[in-house]
């Protein structure tokens, strides 16, 4: 029985080894980023982030939010329960520490400040500049998250289930 697990130990180091050789990037990070749901409250801090980086310095956004957020049909619907349009946003942000929140917070917020047609296209740019030769796995990753179906509810699907989705899908298909 112990030269078993002795077995399965060398096997499982040797695996990881040498996965991490083939894998340009064998190490993901990530973490969700709670922030503020309201302009109005900052400190209501409902939306979740979540954040990937596969270099220092090298950090990945996405989110899930509905289309004309402010407006009060969107909200209305929202609020009794009802499914609105939505998209993924996937950003590149630069030169920030993975751990410098307001930093993040402020680059994100910038970026974030265009109409939804410009927006498509800053998460279609992203995606397209990971590539598949950069970091196959990242790029396999974030594709599949961002073409998956776009409808919010408040209550079944909203930022903090997607991101909840999100961290099993790197969890069950990313080698940390």
């Amino acid at each position: 029985m112990k030269i078993l697990r002795i077995f399965y130990r060398f096997m499982t180091i040797t695996y990881l080894y040498i996965s991490n050789k083939i894998n340009y990037n064998p190490k993901l990070e990530t973490r969700v980023l709670n922030t503020a749901i309201l302009n109005f409250a900052p400190s209501l801090k409902l939306h979740h982030i979540v954040l990937l980086s596969n270099k220092k310095n090298n950090i990945y956004t996405l989110d899930f939010s509905p289309l004309n957020q402010s407006h009060p049909t969107t909200l209305l619907k929202l609020l009794f329960g009802q499914n609105v349009p939505a998209e993924i946003r996937i950003r590149h942000l630069y030169n920030i520490s993975f751990y410098d929140d307001y930093n993040i917070i402020n680059s994100w917020c910038t970026l974030n400040n265009v109409n939804y047609i410009e927006s498509q296209k800053l998460s279609d740019n992203t995606i397209k500049k990971i590539n598949k030769f950069t970091d196959y796995k990242l790029y396999k990753l974030i594709y599949h998250i961002y073409k998956t179906n776009n409808t919010m509810n408040l209550y079944n699907y909203n930022c903090q289930h997607f991101s909840s989705r999100v961290l099993n899908s790197i969890n069950s298909s990313y080698i940390l």
